[in-house]
């Protein structure tokens, strides 16, 4: 699995979460991850999460 921080344009790599910064809770129905958004240029931002062969995008709040 991979979880990485996508600039507004959907294709540009901002920035990749570690693996042991990423868990899944109890239930497996909740994705953890934290990051230090501190630097992080304003404006809008995607999250995109792929496991295996599925990819998933979407807007991050």
């Amino acid at each position: 699995m991979s979880v990485e921080i996508l600039a507004a344009d959907k294709t540009t790599l901002v920035a990749t979460i570690p693996n042991n910064q990423v868990q899944l809770d109890s239930e497996g129905l909740n994705l953890i991850f934290y990051y230090n958004f501190h630097n992080f240029p304003v404006g809008k931002h995607f999250i995109r999460i792929t496991s295996g062969v599925k990819t998933y995008i979407h807007l991050l709040i």
